[in-house]
């Protein structure tokens, strides 16, 4: 299906609208764009992955097939700008929430609980008991140094918590 993209939003996807009117959420997409998606309806929201640019904007440039970048079909310029914009779109609509008087939200200086500190460790990131390093769940007092480490990583031995 055809889709007239409007602008970033969130989670690395394209909002943008079909030719009848549709909201639609588009990954791989540029503001500005035209592009064909393979839409399909999720919780009543038009959702999908872009499958042909009809007018390419300038800012593309070939993708990166690795999963965590959700942005790497555009320039670093551009990215800049996009991530910008996603941002200042969801700081407004904190804003107007906040004055309509809704619920504060976690962390935003009215609920959650504040980060442990600039050198502690954040709970769901350091080392783990299964003797490497990545996420999960371990908060600050259960941290330690893990006793085998992975392939790689004795640059890290010297920056680990000493148990």
């Amino acid at each position: 299906m055809e889709v007239a993209v409007e602008r970033s939003v969130h989670g690395g996807l394209a909002l943008g609208r079909t030719k009848t009117g549709q909201v639609a959420l588009v990954r791989g997409a540029i503001p500005g764009e035209r592009v064909v998606a393979d839409l399909r309806s999720q919780k009543g929201v038009l959702m999908g992955t872009t499958l042909q640019v009809l007018e390419p904007s300038h800012d593309r440039v070939p993708a990166s097939f690795h999963p965590g970048l959700d942005f790497s079909h555009m320039t670093y310029a551009r990215q800049l700008v996009e991530k910008r914009a996603v941002v200042v779109d969801a700081l407004a609509r904190a804003r107007r929430q906040a004055k309509a008087g809704a619920a504060p939200m976690a962390g935003a200086g009215g609920g959650g609980r504040p980060a442990p500190g600039p050198s502690a460790p954040s709970e769901g990131a350091g080392p783990h008991g299964r003797g490497r390093l990545g996420a999960g769940r371990s908060g600050p007092e259960r941290v330690g140094v893990p006793q085998r480490y992975p392939a790689g990583d004795r640059a890290c031995r010297p920056r680990l918590p000493q148990a």
